[in-house]
């Protein structure tokens, strides 16, 4: 994310639920293409122009900001090549508009 600049990382065993590795640790997966599949009508949008929405301190998270239901899903569909709902996303006014 250009504008944030950030790290993350997933557990190993998050990561072994999903397929992505084997039990050992040891990578597994191998993309077969350049991004998760998606619906249709996903449009690629760069990178330089999304702005994270902001979280929300009170909803509890497994590790680090992320569920691990949700992740490991999310995960799973990256593997077995699922089609996978983009985000929605919003253009906001330019910022030297207001």
């Amino acid at each position: 994310m250009p504008i944030y600049p950030c790290e993350f990382e997933l557990p190993d065993n998050w990561l072994a639920q999903a397929g992505w590795l084997d039990d050992a640790g040891r990578k597994i997966f191998q993309p077969a293409d350049e991004a998760y599949r998606s619906t249709r009508d996903a449009r690629p949008i760069d990178l330089e122009l999304i702005e994270p929405l902001g979280r929300y301190h009170g909803y509890e998270k497994d590790f680090r900001g992320f569920d691990r239901e949700r992740m490991v899903n999310i995960v799973r569909g990256f593997v077995g090549g699922e089609i996978i709902e983009a985000p929605a996303a919003i253009e906001l006014p330019d910022r030297d508009s207001y």
